[in-house]
C-alpha cells in the first residue's frame, strides 16, 4: 500500500462502499445519541464508523484484495502499520465497543461519555482520514 501525494477521494468500488457504510453508520450513531437510548449500541456504531473509514483507506490503497485484512486482528495490525497516527484512537473505540457489548461489569456509556468518544478519539480519526481523502461527507 502506498500513501497518496495529495488527498483524493476513493475511486475503487469497494472503498466507496466502505465510505458509504461509514456514512450510514454515522447517521445511525447520531440518531441513537440524540435519542439518549441504547448508548451501548451508539458506541458500537461509532466504532464501526471508524472501522469503515479505515477500511475505505486500506482498500483504496491495496494492490489487490489479497492485501486486505480479514477480521479485527488483521485490521488492527494493518491500521497500526499503515495508519499509525489513528491506531491508539481506533483501539480505544474498539475496546469501548467491546465493553459495551460483552462486559456487563463495565460502566454503561453515559451521554457525556458518548459525546467525549465522538469529540476526542473519533474526531481525530475522522480528521486524519479526511486529510487522506476519506470523508464522512457525501
Amino acid at each position: 500500500m502506498t500513501s497518496p501525494l495529495s488527498p483524493t477521494p476513493p475511486s475503487k468500488p469497494a472503498a466507496l462502499q466502505h465510505q458509504a457504510q461509514a456514512q450510514q453508520n454515522y447517521s445511525l450513531y447520531q440518531e441513537l445519541k440524540a435519542s439518549g437510548r441504547h448508548l451501548d449500541w451508539a458506541v458500537t456504531v461509532l466504532f464501526y464508523t471508524a472501522l469503515h473509514l479505515a477500511e475505505a483507506y486500506l482498500t483504496e490503497r491495496a494492490a489487490s484484495a489479497f492485501d486486505l485484512p480479514k477480521g479485527h486482528e488483521e485490521r488492527s495490525a494493518a491500521i497500526g502499520r499503515h495508519l499509525p497516527q489513528i491506531y491508539g484512537d481506533y483501539r480505544f473505540l474498539q475496546i469501548r465497543s467491546t465493553w459495551a457489548r460483552y462486559h456487563v461489569d463495565k460502566p454503561k456509556p453515559t451521554p457525556e461519555l458518548v459525546q467525549q468518544y465522538e469529540t476526542q478519539p473519533f474526531a481525530r480519526i475522522a480528521a486524519e482520514l479526511r486529510r487522506l481523502g476519506i470523508s464522512l461527507d457525501p
